[in-house]
């Protein structure tokens, strides 16, 4: 299968998800319900399925559902949906996490922010995220080199702190991440 431009298999793709999620993992708690906002093949759903009671993959390309579908067979608590792109498939204030890695970057703005306003509405009280926006860092990388600079989008920390804040969240803090915005939030109190 390809995925971060390389071919891998299922053993290496969900060996690279574990990895990528050690990080975000210690928001989630055994409990939660979390949704993973662009899931691709559904492989950081999967390296989270063990630690907490349910994970929902939403993508709006079903090619991705079908294979995330494929790939969590073995996990009874991976759930994946397709979904038209504008509001989330979820009821208010009825999942406990949020989580979106790599998607953003590709996002318009104002597109980002009527995301962020689903997650808000879609969380439960003290619901977090953990959200993944390109710096600026990261022009002139290898990674954006891959389909040209004009192709991402990038967010300066300024305005990340006031997207969040704009949409309804609190910062608790940002992980280092290379050339990248790691931003673990939770629902502001209303």
């Amino acid at each position: 299968m390809a995925t971060k431009g390389k071919l891998m298999t299922r053993q290496a793709l969900l060996a690279h998800c574990e990895e990528e999620m050690k990080l975000i993992r210690p928001i989630f708690k055994k409990d939660d319900v979390v949704v993973e906002f662009g899931c691709g093949l559904g492989g950081n759903m999967i390296a989270a399925s063990g630690h907490v009671q349910e994970v929902i993959g939403i993508d709006i390309n079903p090619f991705y559902i079908w294979h995330a579908r494929r790939l969590s067979r073995r996990y009874p608590n991976c759930r994946f949906k397709s979904f038209e792109g504008k509001k989330l498939p979820f009821a208010d204030a009825s999942v406990d996490a949020v989580y979106s890695w790599a998607v953003f970057e590709r996002i318009p703005k104002p597109a980002v922010e009527a995301y962020l306003r689903e997650f808000n509405r879609i969380l439960k009280p003290q619901g977090r995220s953990a959200i993944y926006l390109l710096r600026p860092e990261a022009k002139e990388t290898g990674f954006t080199r891959l389909l040209g600079e004009g192709a991402y989008i990038y967010f300066e920390r300024e305005e990340v702190e006031a997207l969040m804040a704009n949409c309804g969240f609190t910062i608790e803090q940002f992980i280092g991440w290379p050339a990248a915005h790691v931003c673990l939030a939770e629902k502001s109190v209303a």
